[in-house]
């Protein structure tokens, strides 16, 4: 068996490779099945508009993530949840932004809230699944 550094580099390899794919395939999935956009909105469209509201929330990741080598360990923990937490506002401000005008001010914030939500969900259902694909990865490959 190889040591645990050379293992856990090639977990982060695989979960590395494997997250693009999976996070593609679960948004473009819960994007088709999303119906807060309007009546009759096809499903082409809808996974338009879902992509348009993860391009805004995952630049404010980067950004947000390149920040992380000059955060204090132990304000990390801090920093995460409160960065999680920007990033669900950011999901929910840029689906009030394209849908103004379109509902009720308190349907309009439910439904924000209910996208941002949704996609956070789809966001765990990412993270889950590559960390159990790199998990069979490394019991393939080593075990």
């Amino acid at each position: 068996m190889p040591p645990p550094d050379q293992i856990l580099d090639a977990y982060f390899a695989a979960y590395s490779f494997s997250y693009p794919f999976i996070y593609m395939l679960v948004h473009a999935l819960f994007g088709a099945l999303i119906f807060l956009w309007g009546r009759h909105t096809p499903w082409v469209t809808r996974i338009r508009l879902y992509f348009g509201l993860l391009a805004v929330g995952m630049t404010f990741s980067l950004f947000s993530m390149m920040a992380v080598p000059l955060i204090d360990r132990d304000l990390f923990a801090a920093y995460t949840i409160v960065s999680v937490g920007i990033t669900y506002l950011v999901y929910g401000l840029t689906y009030v932004r394209g849908m103004w005008g379109s509902y009720s001010m308190i349907g309009l914030v439910l439904r924000a809230l209910t996208v941002a939500l949704i996609i956070s969900i789809a966001d765990i259902v990412v993270s889950l699944g590559s960390g159990v694909g790199a998990s069979l990865w490394i019991d393939w490959t080593v075990g």
